[in-house]
């Protein structure tokens, strides 16, 4: 669902109306599927994804010219596309060199899923779910970005407890892989409310440096930053020394919704986090009525100015919009609204 939102705002891949008139996606490529027609793709459970190279339909190059991914969005296990980087190099040097535009790749960003780290969740180390940071941090390492960025839930943030009743703090073992990968650290707990996000979400980020795209940051722009590093640089170097025996807690967070936290990065270059007026929810929706709308706020006019340039096809000409009216039969909204009238009263 993810892959098909992303593909309808930005690549202008209608995967629906395609796969219902039988046409395939131009921008949208299958690492690997059970079936060949795009209908039952979308229906297609993604733990049920085959292994790649082994059964099933793929959209990858058949002549390994890699370079025609350049642009296309690439739906599948990111497991699997590590296995594809592994078997083939030079797949790997066309993302090292953002298939050979910029030189070199500038960031990779991943959000690995959270179930086993959220509060909610069953919060087991031996979790297979829990392996996708790691595999995570092995794309990284394949592709060399000069900046990475992992987002997760704050419940990385809370340590488990193993089968042996030892405390596991997943966040630090991330760093600690990130650091033996040949990346400085910084790890944050922000909140996208303070960054002007119309969200009360807090969430831990880790922005992780290359160590000598780091070392050239702090020397050409980043000079008065170097006290924020201190400890990361700190941290990388033990890691160096002591890989994965090294103990925890040689390694804090930036707490952005703690007074000292908030302050520090203020101060730094990512007061962008933090130093934003909050948005009410008020100002986030107020373009949603049908009747008596409102005038857009400051918020959402914003919000439109920045993506338009980004939003591809004829369906976004004119206004934008941050929803669409669902298309309920009169049965359906009376259920709903029955389901409003319960849940208000408590019974």
């Amino acid at each position: 669902m993810a892959a098909e939102s992303f593909a309808y705002n930005l690549l202008n891949d209608n995967l629906e109306e395609m796969a219902k008139t039988g046409c395939r996606p131009t921008h949208t490529l299958w690492l690997n599927s059970n079936h060949q027609d795009l209908k039952s793709r979308l229906r297609e459970n993604p733990f049920q994804f085959p292994a790649f190279g082994q059964v099933g339909y793929n959209d990858m190059p058949y002549d390994d010219n890699w370079k025609t991914l350049k642009g296309k969005l690439v739906v599948g296990s990111i497991v699997e596309l590590n296995r594809l980087l592994e078997a083939n190099p030079a797949l790997i040097t066309q993302l090292q060199t953002a298939f050979g535009s910029a030189g070199e790749l500038d960031l990779v960003s991943g959000g690995p899923p959270c179930q086993s780290f959220s509060m909610a969740g069953k919060r087991m180390r031996d979790c297979e779910k829990n392996s996708l940071p790691w595999a995570f941090a092995r794309f990284v390492e394949l592709t060399n970005p000069k900046i990475a960025l992992l987002e997760n839930v704050t419940g990385i943030l809370r340590p488990f407890t193993d089968s042996e009743g030892n405390l596991f703090h997943a966040w630090y073992e991330v760093a600690k892989v990130f650091a033996s990968i040949g990346y400085v650290p910084l790890c944050l707990h922000v909140n996208a409310r303070l960054a002007g996000v119309a969200q009360n979400r807090p969430r831990f980020i880790m922005i992780a440096v290359r160590r000598n795209h780091l070392e050239q940051l702090l020397i050409r722009e980043l000079q008065s930053e170097v006290p924020l590093f201190e400890q990361p640089l700190r941290f990388y170097e033990l890691v160096q020394a002591q890989q994965e025996k090294l103990p925890f807690g040689q390694l804090d967070f930036i707490d952005a919704t703690s007074t000292s936290g908030h302050s520090v990065l203020k101060q730094s270059f990512l007061r962008g986090l933090v130093d934003n007026n909050e948005v009410s929810v008020q100002e986030a929706l107020d373009d949603l009525k049908q009747n008596h709308a409102s005038q857009p706020s400051a918020f959402v006019t914003e919000l439109n100015n920045t993506f338009e340039p980004f939003l591809m096809g004829p369906r976004f000409a004119g206004s934008l919009f941050n929803h669409e009216h669902r298309k309920n039969s009169p049965l359906v909204q009376r259920r709903f609204r029955l389901y409003q009238v319960l849940q208000q009263v408590n019974n």
